[in-house]
Formats: C-alpha cells, sequence, structure tokens
C-alpha cells in the first residue's frame, strides 16, 4: 500500500504489529480485532482525501459520504 493509505489506517485506529518478525517496516496490520469503527472512519478519509484531491464541491462530498452510510 502507498504511504496515504497507511497514513489514513494508522489515523482511523487500527492497530499495527510492532517489533514481530513479520512486521515489515511497521506497516502490518494486525487483523485479529473487531474494526467496524475503524474501516469506517479509514473509509471516510479515504474519500475524503480522494474528492479534495479532485477539487471536488463540498455537497458532493456529503452525497458520497451520505451514500455509504458515513
Amino acid at each position: 500500500m502507498i504511504e496515504t493509505f497507511w497514513f489514513y489506517a494508522r489515523r482511523a485506529g487500527f492497530c499495527f504489529w510492532e517489533k514481530e518478525s513479520w512486521n515489515y517496516r511497521n506497516r502490518r496490520i494486525d487483523w485479529s480485532s473487531d474494526y467496524d469503527d475503524e474501516l469506517q472512519r479509514y473509509t471516510r478519509e479515504v474519500v475524503r482525501h480522494t474528492l479534495r484531491r479532485m477539487s471536488c464541491d463540498k455537497n458532493l462530498e456529503i452525497e458520497i459520504l451520505n451514500e455509504f452510510n458515513l
């Protein structure tokens, strides 16, 4: 994944492995947790980031977020 995705995954609250040997550059998400809320936050942030990059207006952002119930 690119740096932006890792940034938003951490910001959303996903837990990452720390010093385990399979941890590559501190980027392995520990998928053993319930991530319903974090996945919603992550999706919201990625959608917002993408829309800002596309210079979309605020109404379109709200419409898309509402479509995903975010």
